[in-house]
């Protein structure tokens, strides 16, 4: 078997694909030099020993249930940001691919066909996409910085006004996850407890890290995906304002072919990772609702900074799958808005090669269980409050 060669064509930053997220990419070895690889795995280690391993082995180091449930919601976000960071590592080759296929379509509607709405349309995509992606980074970078820093201002608050009060009760500190730390005392030595809040500061900006990689590279493949049948029509509208001729639609038929490869291949790639992120919201989103119904205190705090960066991502999935779908189905009906059944038999078999595409659905699932769609979402809010319910009525008991 002969390996695939990837063309990679030189575009304006404005045109480019994903021109953010690679840079970052590129840092820990998932974009450019393999040989940078090495970054991503001791970052996933610092994680793991600072966070996963305490819990797993060592508890949460309360015996409260919401702070049991807060705890392994914790644990889960942390986990399933890993394992899907991990599972986009191993598709490394078939995100390649996804890549530069947007990059030859791309530079094939652009500076091949030297089409200016085909241009705008992209570059406007990207204003959008590098907003959210700006904005992603403000919010895990701060959200981090706060859910450590928050636990250690109220903690130095306790500790000092009860020496200043010479108060001989011994000083409880809040911690920012709830887990114990190999045998350190965190909870109750002022030492210990800022030796585990070193270690962990590290491995918060890590979660946040991960948490960036798997939102924006899944947000803008499956935006870059709707963009390129997006661009079909356009091509197709151009038909319907001149003479048409086997080459011309040779050439859409050739980009709808590309379109639906590229769907296909980010359906590879995101279906699993995908169906992780929707079974941990479901969970984290219940544990938070619980926690809520328990106890109103700091803690609640964190959990809010969490559940609100996965509110954006399910909903920002659910929302960018309708939409592939819609942009998808809409190709079929513009090729059918052609005068198709005036042209000449020849030229009618490549309308019915694009029409039976477009009857097969171009979607996003979730390992083929679920559709991601707007309905998604309204269906983990639902489940989400559901499990809340059922766990309350358990413990009251």
């Amino acid at each position: 078997m002969t390996a695939t060669v990837f063309v990679h064509h030189h575009l304006p930053e404005k045109l480019q694909v994903m021109p953010i997220p690679l840079r970052i990419l590129k840092r820990i070895g998932f974009w450019g030099s393999p040989k940078l690889f090495y970054r991503y795995v001791v970052l996933l280690c610092y994680n793991s020993a600072v966070i996963l391993v305490p819990m797993a082995f060592f508890g949460f180091g309360s015996d409260h249930f919401h702070l049991i449930a807060k705890g392994i919601s914790e644990f889960l976000y942390v986990f399933i940001g890993i394992t899907v960071t991990s599972i986009f590592a191993s598709h490394r080759r078939t995100f390649e691919q996804v890549v530069y296929g947007l990059n030859n379509i791309f530079y094939t509607v652009t500076v091949g066909n030297r089409c200016a709405e085909s241009a705008e349309l992209i570059a406007k995509v990207n204003k959008k996409l590098t907003l959210f992606i700006k904005l992603i980074i403000l919010y895990n970078k701060y959200g981090a910085l706060s859910f450590c820093m928050k636990s250690v201002a109220i903690s130095h608050w306790r500790y000092w006004t009860t020496k200043v009060a010479n108060n001989t009760d011994s000083v409880i500190f809040e911690l920012p996850t709830e887990q114990e730390f190999y045998g350190l005392q965190n909870r109750s030595n002022f030492v210990h407890y800022h030796i585990f809040v070193t270690f962990s500061i590290f491995a918060y900006f890590i979660v946040a890290l991960f948490s960036f990689i798997k939102i924006t590279t899944t947000v803008c493949m499956i935006r870059y995906s709707s963009l390129t049948f997006q661009l079909v029509i356009l091509r197709v509208q151009k038909l319907a304002q001149k003479h048409v001729t086997i080459t011309d639609l040779k050439e859409v038929v050739d980009l709808h072919g590309q379109a639906c490869n590229i769907a296909l291949l980010i359906e590879k790639i995101c279906n699993i990772p995908i169906a992780l992120e929707f079974l941990n919201c479901v969970l984290f989103w219940c544990a938070a609702l619980f926690y809520l119904t328990q106890t109103i205190d700091s803690g609640l705090f964190n959990m809010l900074i969490i559940f609100l960066l996965s509110v954006v991502e399910i909903f920002t999935y659910s929302y960018l799958g309708s939409e592939l779908s819609e942009q998808a189905s809409a190709v079929g009906k513009a090729f059918f808005d052609l005068p198709w059944h005036e042209h000449p038999a020849e030229l009618q078999r490549y309308y019915r090669l694009i029409i039976q595409r477009t009857q097969r659905p171009t979607v996003i699932t979730g390992v083929r269980f679920f559709v991601v769609e707007l309905a998604s979402f309204t269906r983990v809010v639902n489940l989400s409050y559901s499990f809340c319910l059922v766990l309350k009525n358990i413990l009251h008991q």
